[in-house]
């Protein structure tokens, strides 16, 4: 007469839901660099006689 024991067994399994397959590609793509300034200085430096220039009907 066999003898049973009742014995509780707790697993924990992994189970596969999707699979990804990743590639990886370079590519190089050139743009000029987009700065935020924080200040900005400029010098104008003008060379010539004293000469009216138009542009639009305004004078420089």
């Amino acid at each position: 007469m066999p003898v049973l024991e009742e014995v509780l067994v707790v697993e924990k399994r992994l189970v596969l839901k999707e699979e990804w397959h990743i590639t990886r590609r370079r590519v190089e793509a050139r743009s000029p660099p987009r700065v935020i300034l924080r200040c900005e200085e400029v010098s104008v430096d003008r060379f010539g006689g004293h000469e009216q220039r138009e542009i639009d009907g305004k004078e420089l």
